[in-house]
């Protein structure tokens, strides 16, 4: 059984602001993230732990970001 999960947060037009990726930065230190990586299609992809991911998924909802978790949409 896999202790972690993916979180996919898609650019919109390939772009982010400062601001906003530091508020995911944030938010994902606060989930206790080691590594974030970027994509090839304009993504950033947040491995959690399972027991930090209620918390990463707060923090992110609380600046309105949008992110996908275990299926593309």
């Amino acid at each position: 059984m896999k202790n972690s999960s993916t979180i996919k947060i898609n650019f919109t037009g390939g772009i982010i602001s400062p601001g906003d990726l530091m508020h995911i930065l944030a938010a994902a230190a606060l989930a206790r993230v080691k590594q974030v990586s970027f994509g090839l299609r304009q993504q950033l992809f947040i491995e959690v732990a399972n027991e930090n991911y209620n918390k990463l998924a707060e923090a992110l909802a609380q600046k309105n970001i949008a992110f996908e978790a275990g299926a593309d949409q």
